[in-house]
């Protein structure tokens, strides 16, 4: 099981115990005493703790520095909210703390393993447009792209992966069996590149890279990138993996333009084209002008 399933199994929990609190609170002045609290509540809200703890103990290396000081502040705080605490005679005051204590963390919590997807995703979109506009501006890289697509898939990605890592990205395939592979190396991420990717990037982002040759074979192309890609299952490396999002990057000679995003089992295709010898928008004004001018001429003619 990844830490993600499990810490929604945990999420999920505390959500229940807190609509169960809400619930509660509002007969908090009935007569049973704080009966309910000191039966349900407090004993949820302890079996919660001991699952945090657990979480801890199992994942805490795999999350982002931030959620695993979160976690860890919640621990130690933990002590005072439900030992100390749960020595007062209320028992709905107790409860009352302790769902408290349980909404502000996991707030906390989730929002700062959240974040790492969207620094991730900001990313990854900066490094594509950076590379195209590379390939635009810049003859030399252009020149190594273009003899890449004439080298194939495998070319491209080596390429591809290399200009990521300047982003903090690591980009990474699967094979058929579903297996993250390194797309420099072509080899499986073994301990030995995933402890790399830990010193040295900010996320690991899956792509799938599809030459396309002929305008008509891009959505054969797009499909077979799709079926690849959707065979990975299992997490890589913890919060260091943009989780749910996946990239189809389809390398051409000219500009062609990508479908929408595609959902499926949770997880977002995003497509991006990355065009090894593109005109610019002036060109293509240019190229219009001209096809015009020898349209009127003819008809002249």
């Amino acid at each position: 099981m990844s830490w993600q399933t499990e810490w929604k199994a945990i999420s999920d929990r505390i959500d229940s115990i807190l609509k169960a609190g809400s619930f509660y609170a509002q007969f908090a002045n009935s007569s049973d005493g704080g009966g309910a609290a000191h039966r349900g509540l407090n004993p949820s809200a302890e079996d919660i703790r001991t699952s945090i703890k657990e979480f801890k103990e199992n994942y805490i290396s795999l999350l982002p520095d931030s959620a695993a000081s979160c976690l860890e502040k919640f621990i130690i705080d933990a002590v005072e909210i439900y030992e100390k605490s749960g020595l007062t005679p209320d028992p709905y005051l107790n409860a009352r703390t302790r769902l408290t204590f349980l909404s502000a963390f996991r707030a906390d919590f989730a929002y700062k393993i959240t974040d790492v997807s969207v620094r991730a995703r900001r990313l990854s979109e900066r490094a594509f447009s950076h590379l195209q506009r590379s390939i635009i501006a810049d003859s030399t890289i252009k020149l190594k792209w273009k003899d890449a697509f004439e080298k194939g898939d495998t070319k491209c990605e080596k390429l591809g992966a290399a200009h990521f890592l300047q982003h903090g990205i690591w980009a990474f395939k699967v094979k058929e069996a579903g297996e993250a592979t390194d797309l420099v190396f072509g080899e499986p991420l073994a301990e030995k590149y995933l402890s790399e990717a830990e010193r040295t990037s900010e996320a690991l982002v899956l792509t799938e890279w599809k030459l396309v040759k002929k305008k008509s074979e891009l959505n054969k192309k797009i499909g077979e990138a799709i079926t690849q890609a959707s065979l990975y299952k299992e997490g890589v490396l913890g919060g260091l993996e943009l989780v749910g999002y996946r990239y189809i990057v389809i390398v051409s000679e000219d500009y062609l333009q990508m479908p929408p995003v595609h959902k499926d089992n949770n997880i977002t295709y995003f497509f991006k084209n990355i065009a090894v010898d593109r005109d610019t928008p002036s060109d293509v004004a240019k190229k219009a002008r001209k096809g015009a001018s020898k349209s009127t001429q003819t008809l002249r003619e």
